[in-house]
């Protein structure tokens, strides 16, 4: 997934999935689907996200944190 390509897709609203083993560039803008809303995440290489993880697992605020991509994923689809 080449960056421009990327954020080309996102601008006009269009994503695609992820494909296991795919090299990801630093900085590409990640999506996985959840009950009720979609998680957002930038990759920052070497296979890690960065995320938003308040209230992901409780009603109580959670930090910015850096997780794997399967962590991030949580065995949903990635786009």
């Amino acid at each position: 997934m080449a960056a421009t390509s990327s954020s080309c897709a996102r601008a006009s609203g269009f994503a695609r999935r992820v494909v296991a083993g795919e090299e990801l560039p630093v900085g590409a803008h990640l999506t996985t689907p959840r009950w009720g809303y979609t998680h957002h995440g930038i990759h920052v290489g070497n296979g890690r996200v960065v995320h938003y993880a308040g209230l992901s697992r409780t009603l109580i605020r959670g930090p910015v944190e850096i997780v794997s991509l399967a962590r991030f994923a949580g065995g949903r689809e990635l786009f």
